[in-house]
């Protein structure tokens, strides 16, 4: 490794260690984003918007009509629009915001090698940009990149480099930290939606 890229990786170790202990002081982070899909085999690009809400482990997401409830043990997926709820159990090897936004506010460096990109502005911010790329290299994805507020060392964005050409990009906006979010704001309660079907998926 040469000393340009020891001294990258050095870099962006630190911010990310920064990122990381100020993400752990929050009680609950949440969130508006805009979820882009831009497949550049097909040149077609797709915006969807939601607000994400994460405390510790747990987490609850609107988006496209949908809400998904993670309380540190169970997923639930309800679709609104056909009043049904699918209950499924994490994938622990899966590092998608969406589906474990947590993971993303504190990289493990066993999981992931960090390379400094360099500094630029998001709507006149000034953020880090950092790569992270996944040791585990069955996963569907070649790296991610993250976009740091650098005054605040909030997270801008995060976009997924997928390796069949499919790119993934959450842009964060509005947020909001300490909230008073009870355990109970990240669990789906059967009981609140009699009318809902139930689909059992563990």
């Amino acid at each position: 490794m040469t000393d340009s890229f020891a001294q990258q990786d050095v870099k962006a170790k630190a911010i990310i260690h920064d990122f990381s202990t100020r993400a752990k002081e929050y009680k609950t982070i949440q969130t508006d984003f805009v979820f882009s899909m831009i497949d550049t085999r097909e040149n077609t690009h797709e915006n969807y918007e939601g607000t994400i809400s994460v405390k510790e482990e747990k987490f609850r997401i609107n988006m496209l009509d949908t809400e998904t409830y993670f309380n540190g043990k169970t997923i639930w997926n309800f679709l609104v629009d056909v009043q049904e709820v699918n209950i499924t159990e994490p994938d622990e090897e899966d590092e998608f915001f969406l589906a474990a936004p947590y993971k993303i506010f504190s990289p493990d460096e066993n999981e992931f090698k960090f390379k400094f990109i360099g500094e630029t502005h998001i709507d006149n911010v000034p953020v880090y940009e950092i790569d992270l790329f996944p040791r585990n290299l069955d996963q569907e994805y070649a790296r991610i990149r993250l976009q740091i507020n650098k005054t605040n060392m909030t997270l801008c964005s995060v976009k997924y480099f997928r390796k069949d050409g499919i790119h993934y990009n959450i842009k964060l906006s509005n947020l909001k930290t300490n909230l008073n979010l009870p355990d109970s704001y990240f669990s789906f309660n059967v009981e609140d939606h009699p009318d809902v079907e139930v689909i059992d998926l563990r």
